[in-house]
C-alpha cells in the first residue's frame, strides 16, 4: 500500500479535453464505449525510462458517455510465454490486473466521438513496479463511468543493458498490382501508384526502412512499367530504378499475385502465367474493386492497349527481375490443402508461405524457427498472431495501431527471454493500407535484441514436420474461376488455327484471365464475381470471332457433291480451320472434312463433301475444329431436305431389277430340277 500511495502521489497525468462542459448522460440501452490503451515508442522501456501512454475513449452510442475515472495498472512480473501474453492482452478478465499506478478523471464523451487521454508515468514509478528484469509486462486501463466500467490492455517490454539473448524477425514487403487490371496496369494508372503516397511508393519506403525485409514482387509490376515504354510517367521509371537499387532480397510471386489455390480448384493444371505480351492488354475494362486510400489508382482502370516501347522487349525481358533469388508462392490463408502443395511443387515453386493457422502440429521445440515441411514441401510458417499485429500496426496511425505494435514487440521480447522461438516470421496485410509499415519496421529494427533475417535465411534453418489442414476453396469462388479458365482454354485452342501472329491476339486474353484470378480481389471479394463474369464473356466473344455464319441458308440438292457452308473470321489475322459434320440418319453420308482458309476480317463458302442416299429430311450438325480436333465455338445444327438425283434413283431401280431378274432365274431353275426328279421316279 505504501508503494501504491507513493506511485499515485508522483504520477503526472495530462488529459486532452475536447468535450463541451455540459453533456447529457448516456442514454440507457445505448452501446457502451470502447477503450484502447497504447504505450508510445513501441512500448520499449529502456532502463531509467519513463512511460507515456495514450488512451482513447470512443463512444459508439447515441447518447454521451458520462464523465468518469481512468485507472492505469502495470504488471510487475514478466510474461512467462507468448500464449499467456496474447491471452492477457486480448482476453482480459473483468477486473483490472496488476499494480495500480495512476488514476485520473475523464471528461464526458459525446455520441460518435473519441476523446484522447495522455498518461505519463515517471521513471521512478516504472522502476518501482517492474524493476530491471527482462521481459514483457501487461499494462491495463479501466474506465469507470457511472455504474459501468470497460477494460483495455496492451504491453510494454523491458530489455536491460547487457541482455545477451535475441530473437530473429523476418517479414516481407508485398509489391503487387491492384485489383481491376486486365493483367497489365495501364500507363495512365502508373503515376498514382508510384508517386508519393501511392501503394508502390509506400512499399519501397518500407523496404528501405528494413534492408532485411524480403520484397515479394508481382511480375505484373515491372512488366507494366516496361511495356508502357515512353508512355510511362517519370515516377514509374524512377520507381523501377529505386527498386533495383535496394539491398533487399527480392523474390517473385506468381504473375498478378495469382490466387494459386483458386486456380488449382478451378481446374488449372499448373500455376497460370502470361503466354505473350505481344498484344498488350485487352481493351475491354475489368470492373475495379473498391479502392483503398493507397492500394489502387484513383482513376478507374480502363485497360487500354499499352504503347509499344521504343525498343521492343521480349516477354522474358518484361518479366525478368535480375536480383530475384527465386520464386515463392503465397496462398491465401485458410484455403490451402495438401493437394495445393503438390500443385505448387509441380509448378516449380520451391517455397511456400503459409499461416501457422493453416497447420496442426506447429513446432513446439525451444528455439525453433518458421521453417517446416508439410509432406514433401518446404514451407515457411508465418506466425498468425504476429502477422495480425503487424498488419494492424501498419494500418495508419492511432491508439489501436500503436497498441498492436507494442504487443508485437512484447511477443518478440517474450520469445527472446524465454527462447520459445528462435525466429518469428510475420507477414503484413497483402492489400489495404500499409501507410505506416515503414515506421513499424524502423521501430522493430532499432531494437538491438531483434535481429532481422531474410526468407532465404529462414528457409535454410532446420525444418520440423507439420500436418497441413484441409481447407477447401469456397464453391462460390471456384465456379466463376472454372468458367473463365475453360473459356480461355478455348481461346488458346483457337490460337492454334491462327496462321499469323497468334500471340498478339491470344496473349491479351490470358492476361485478362490472370487479372481476374488475382488475390487482390480477396480483400473484399465484392468485385470478384463481376470481374470473372466480364472476363468469361470477353473470352467467349473472342472465340465467336470465328464461326459458321448462322444467318446464311444452307440448302442441298442432289447426289454426290458438297454441302455449301458460310464461315466467317472477324479476327485481324487469317485462320485455318476444319469444317466437319454429322448426319442424323442414313439419307445423307458425310464423306469427310474440309480444311478452310479464311482471310482476316472476311468470310468464305466452305464445301463439306457429302453423298445423298435417299430422299427426305436430315439434321446435320456442323462444327469448326482445329487441326488437332478441338471444337471452336458452338456447333450449328441445320435441317435440310435431301432430294436425291437421278443417279441414285437409277441405281436403286437397276439394283431392284437385277434382284428381281436373279430371283426369277433361281425360281425357274428350282422348278426344272424338281420336274426332272419327278420324271425319274
Amino acid at each position: 500500500m505504501r508503494i501504491r500511495s507513493r506511485v499515485l502521489a508522483i504520477v503526472a497525468t495530462t488529459v486532452a479535453l475536447g468535450a463541451p462542459a455540459a453533456v447529457p448522460v448516456q442514454a440507457a440501452g445505448t452501446t457502451a464505449p470502447t477503450l484502447s490503451v497504447a504505450p508510445r515508442q513501441g512500448g520499449v522501456l529502456a532502463e531509467g525510462a519513463a512511460l507515456d501512454l495514450d488512451v482513447a475513449i470512443q463512444n459508439h452510442g447515441t447518447g454521451a458517455v458520462t464523465p468518469g475515472r481512468l485507472r492505469i495498472s502495470l504488471a510487475p512480473a514478466p510474461i512467462v510465454g507468448v500464449s499467456t501474453l496474447v491471452d492477457q492482452v486480448e482476453h482480459p478478465s473483468t477486473v483490472l490486473q496488476g499494480d495500480l499506478v495512476a488514476t485520473t478523471a475523464t471528461p464526458a464523451v459525446p455520441a460518435g466521438q473519441t476523446v484522447p487521454v495522455h498518461v505519463h508515468l515517471s521513471r521512478a514509478v516504472v522502476d518501482s513496479v517492474i524493476g530491471h528484469q527482462a521481459g514483457a509486462r501487461v499494462v491495463g486501463a479501466s474506465l469507470d463511468h457511472g455504474s459501468d466500467s470497460v477494460l483495455a490492455y496492451s504491453a510494454v517490454t523491458r530489455i536491460p543493458k547487457g541482455f545477451s539473448s535475441s530473437v530473429g524477425f523476418g517479414t516481407v514487403v508485398p509489391v503487387t498490382a491492384p485489383a481491376g487490371t486486365t493483367g497489365v496496369v495501364p500507363a495512365a494508372d502508373l503515376g498514382p501508384l508510384t508517386q508519393v503516397g501511392g501503394a508502390w511508393y509506400t512499399a519501397l519506403d518500407a523496404a528501405e526502412a528494413d534492408p532485411l525485409a524480403t520484397v515479394l514482387l508481382d511480375p505484373e509490376v515491372q512488366a507494366s512499367i516496361r511495356l508502357a515504354g515512353s508512355a510511362a510517367p517519370g515516377s514509374a521509371t524512377n520507381f523501377l530504378e529505386r527498386l533495383g537499387a535496394l539491398p533487399n532480397e527480392v523474390v517473385e510471386l506468381p504473375y498478378a499475385d495469382g490466387d494459386v489455390t483458386l486456380q488449382r480448384a478451378a481446374g488449372a493444371s499448373h500455376v497460370l502465367q502470361p503466354t505473350s505480351f505481344a498484344g498488350g492488354a485487352v481493351s475491354t475494362p475489368v470492373p475495379a474493386a473498391t479502392p483503398g486510400p493507397t492500394t489502387s489508382p484513383t482513376a478507374s482502370p480502363t485497360a487500354t492497349p499499352a504503347p509499344t516501347p521504343t525498343k521492343p522487349l521480349s516477354d522474358t525481358d518484361l518479366l525478368q527481375w535480375h536480383p530475384a533469388s527465386g520464386h515463392v508462392a503465397w496462398p491465401v490463408p485458410g484455403t490451402v490443402s495438401p493437394v495445393d502443395l503438390r500443385f505448387l511443387a509441380a509448378s516449380e515453386y520451391p517455397l511456400t508461405l503459409l499461416s501457422s493457422a493453416d497447420v496442426s502440429g506447429a513446432p513446439k521445440a525451444a528455439g525453433s524457427g518458421p521453417h517446416v515441411t508439410a509432406g514433401r514441401s518446404s514451407v515457411l510458417l508465418a506466425d498468425a498472431t504476429a502477422s495480425r499485429l503487424l498488419a494492424t500496426a501498419s494500418d495508419g496511425s492511432g491508439v489501436q495501431q500503436d497498441s498492436a505494435l507494442a504487443e508485437l514487440i512484447a511477443l518478440l521480447g517474450t520469445d527472446a527471454v524465454t527462447e520459445e522461438a528462435g525466429s518469428v516470421l510475420a507477414l503484413p496485410a497483402r492489400t489495404g493500407d500499409r501507410a505506416d509499415l515503414d515506421q513499424v519496421l524502423r521501430t522493430i529494427a532499432a531494437q538491438g535484441w531483434i535481429h532481422g533475417t531474410t526468407l532465404q535465411a529462414l528457409a535454410a534453418g532446420r525444418a520440423t514436420k507439420v500436418t497441413l489442414r484441409q481447407h477447401p476453396v469456397p464453391e462460390d469462388l471456384v465456379a466463376p474461376a472454372a468458367a473463365a479458365i475453360d473459356a480461355e482454354a478455348d481461346v488458346r485452342a483457337l490460337g492454334t488455327a491462327i496462321t499469323s501472329q497468334a500471340a498478339t491476339l491470344t496473349g491479351p486474353q490470358r492476361l485478362s484471365l490472370l487479372g481476374a484470378l488475382s488475390t487482390s480481389w480477396r480483400s473484399s471479394n465484392t468485385g470478384y464475381a463481376t470481374a470473372t463474369a466480364e472476363v468469361t464473356a470477353q473470352l467467349k466473344t473472342f472465340v465467336r470471332n470465328v464461326q459458321i455464319d448462322r444467318t446464311s441458308d444452307i440448302n442441298y440438292v442432289g447426289g454426290s457433291g458438297s454441302l455449301p457452308v458460310a464461315v466467317t473470321n472477324q479476327l485481324d489475322q487469317p485462320v485455318e480451320v476444319v469444317l466437319a459434320g454429322t448426319a442424323s440418319n442414313g439419307r445423307l453420308h458425310i464423306e469427310g472434312t474440309q480444311v478452310v482458309d479464311i482471310p482476316a476480317r472476311s468470310g468464305v463458302k466452305a464445301k463439306l463433301p457429302v453423298k445423298s442416299i435417299s430422299n427426305g429430311p436430315v439434321d446435320v450438325i456442323l462444327t469448326l475444329q482445329t487441326k488437332d480436333g478441338h471444337v471452336i465455338g458452338k456447333p450449328r445444327e441445320v435441317s435440310i431436305t435431301v432430294n436425291a438425283g437421278w443417279e441414285a434413283v437409277g441405281a436403286v431401280v437397276f439394283v431392284t431389277a437385277m434382284l428381281a431378274l436373279f430371283g426369277t432365274g433361281v425360281y425357274r431353275n428350282v422348278r426344272r430340277a424338281r420336274r426332272r426328279m419327278k420324271a425319274a421316279k
